[in-house]
This record gives structure tokens, C-alpha cells and sequence, in this order.
């Protein structure tokens, strides 16, 4: 399996925007967190706005054979701008346990 990472220009903001309820779920697994009183894993979109805004932070689309499996986003790390960060990492389910994360 090919495993590549593009960044994610501005005109593809949106698709982010739509993977990150999922992203969200599955991270509710793990901090307890539940769906809002219309039944979905919501978050704020402004809370994407650095990656766009920053040139120390950067968005990547996750490929897998050249199928869209996920998306990462990369920061330098607030306190150390020597070190980045993986601020959110979620690679979509259908892709789980094939290496995809390793990959990268």
C-alpha cells in the first residue's frame, strides 16, 4: 500500500471540516466525550483557522493507494518553535491496522 501525505490547500478546507466529526468520535472513545442533542460529534471549524493562518502550522490529507484515509496536522510546538508537534492525528477506520500510521 502506498501511503503519501498532500498538503491541504484552502479550497479543500471543507473536506477537513467534514472528516473531523469522525475524528472526534473516535476520540471520544478515549476522553468520554458525547454527541451534541442532535446526535452529532460537533467542533468548532474557527478551531482550524491557524492552519490557514500560521506558516508554522500545517495540514496534510492522508492518501492510501490514492484513496483519502484520513488527515494530519502538523504545528511547531508552542513552547519549543524547535520542535513540531502532531496536534491531531485520525486515519479513517477502513484503513485501521494495515499500517497506514506506521507509514507515515
Amino acid at each position: 500500500m502506498e501511503v503519501q501525505l498532500k498538503q491541504i490547500e484552502a479550497e479543500s478546507r471543507h473536506i477537513l471540516e467534514n472528516m473531523f466529526p469522525y475524528y472526534v468520535y473516535d476520540m471520544s472513545e478515549f476522553m468520554g466525550w458525547s454527541p451534541n442533542a442532535e446526535g452529532v460529534y460537533a467542533f468548532k471549524a474557527e478551531s482550524l483557522n491557524s492552519y490557514w493562518s500560521n506558516a508554522d502550522h500545517t495540514p496534510y490529507f492522508i492518501y492510501a493507494d490514492q484513496e483519502l484515509a484520513g488527515f494530519v496536522l502538523v504545528r511547531k510546538y508552542p513552547t519549543n518553535q524547535n520542535v513540531f508537534d502532531i496536534e491531531q492525528f485520525f486515519v479513517l477506520r477502513k484503513f485501521k491496522g494495515q499500517g497506514v500510521g506506521k507509514a507515515l
